[in-house]
C-alpha cells in the first residue's frame, strides 16, 4: 500500500486472498463497497459496507472437516489445540491488513462477547463477529465506521 501511494495512486483496492486494503475510496467522491460472506449461507453477504481508506479481514470457519467427536478448521484455539466453535466469522477493519488479519483470527478465538470487548478497547480497530447461532456482535464503533 505504502507503495501505491508513494507513486502518487489515489484510489485503489489491494485484495490478497480476501485481506482487503483500500485506498482513498473508489474516485474522488465514491467509496468502496466492501461486502463479508454470509458464513450461514442464507444470503451472499451477511453485511455490506463503504470503506475509503484503511484494511479489513475475515477469519471464518468456512473451510471445515468433522471427525466422529469434533468440527475442525484451520485455526486452533492454543489454549486447547481444538478448532474454537462459539464464532463462526471474525471481521476487523483496522488501518493496516497486518492487524487486521491478526486480529479477527485473535478474535475469532475468544468468545463472541469477549471479542468486541476487546475490540471496542483498542484505538482504530473495529470489529463484527458472528457467532454458530447466527448471532452478530458489534464493537463500539462499527456503525460510526461503517455507514
Amino acid at each position: 500500500a505504502n507503495l501505491i501511494k508513494l507513486n502518487g495512486i489515489k484510489y485503489a483496492l489491494i485484495n490478497a486472498g480476501g485481506d482487503i486494503r483500500v485506498i482513498g475510496g473508489n474516485g474522488p467522491s465514491k467509496a468502496w463497497k466492501i461486502g463479508i460472506k454470509d458464513p450461514l449461507g442464507k444470503r451472499e453477504f451477511a453485511e455490506e459496507f463503504e470503506l475509503n481508506n484503511g484494511a479489513v479481514a475475515t477469519s471464518g470457519n468456512y473451510e471445515s472437516y468433522f471427525d466422529k467427536d469434533k468440527i475442525h478448521h484451520h485455526i486452533i484455539d492454543t489454549s486447547t489445540g481444538d478448532s474454537p466453535v462459539q464464532t463462526i466469522s471474525a471481521t476487523v477493519i483496522a488501518p493496516t491488513v497486518t492487524q487486521a488479519d491478526a486480529l479477527s483470527t485473535s478474535l475469532f478465538v475468544l468468545k463472541p462477547k469477549d471479542s468486541i470487548q476487546l475490540a471496542s478497547s483498542l484505538t482504530n480497530i473495529e470489529s463484527l463477529i458472528i457467532s454458530k447461532g447466527g448471532r452478530t456482535y458489534r464493537s463500539s464503533g462499527w456503525n460510526n465506521i461503517t455507514q
